[in-house]
């Protein structure tokens, strides 16, 4: 809420505000999502490293294949898109 008084003040024109996850593990970006909730001008999220930057390491390493690595991936942005669909 605060960030989105502060934009308002200083910024007229804005259009939105974007939560950036910056390789936050999932329970912390829950918890973005569901502070976030009540500020109007939240609009969405980027969260590409919360998603592959873990799984990235494990597959360049060769613990993981091509396809864990995709499924990885795939079940955190689900899960991730799960929360913030919960949270607004």
């Amino acid at each position: 809420q605060k960030c989105g008084d502060i934009v308002r003040d200083y910024d007229p024109d804005i259009q939105g505000i974007i939560v950036l996850g910056k390789e936050m593990d999932a329970s912390q970006l829950e918890a973005v999502f569901h502070a976030s909730r009540t500020e109007p001008l939240v609009n969405g999220f980027a969260i590409g490293r919360t998603i592959f930057a873990d799984v990235a390491q494990s597959w360049l390493s060769g613990v993981i294949d091509d396809k864990q690595a995709i499924g990885l991936m795939a079940d955190k942005f689900e899960t991730l898109i799960g929360a913030w669909n919960k949270a607004i």
